[in-house]
Parts: C-alpha cells; sequence; structure tokens
C-alpha cells in the first residue's frame, strides 16, 4: 500500500475488505521484528509514512469491542 495513503483511507479499506465499520477498528504499527509491542495508529488525517512504515514492517487491524 502508498505511503502517501492517509490513515483514514487505510481504514476505510480495511472496513471493505473485511466488512466491519471503521469506527470498529483499531490500527496498530510494528515497525520492526524487535519490537515488544506497536505503536497506535490514532491520527487519521495523517500519511501512512507519519508512521515511519517500511518493508517489513506489520499494521495489526482488531475489532474494538463496545
Amino acid at each position: 500500500m502508498p505511503l502517501s495513503w492517509t490513515l483514514s483511507s487505510l481504514k476505510n479499506f480495511f472496513s471493505k475488505t473485511i466488512k466491519i465499520p471503521v469506527g470498529m477498528l483499531k490500527l496498530t504499527c510494528i515497525i520492526d521484528e524487535s519490537a515488544t509491542e506497536g505503536e497506535l495508529m490514532s491520527e487519521d488525517h495523517k500519511t501512512l509514512s507519519f508512521y515511519n512504515l517500511k518493508s517489513g514492517s506489520q499494521i495489526v487491524v482488531e475489532r474494538i469491542v463496545l
């Protein structure tokens, strides 16, 4: 996925793909394998490059249970 996408665009993509409303998605990025926990991705207007994603980074998509 292009690093020029905004977080909002990525959430919309996942929402359409996995059929979960955008408001129920929580995204976390893990930049490298040695990280013990990821960084919450919460700035919808920021581009993915803001989160310093690189080859091998992971984005974890979770459903928020209300």
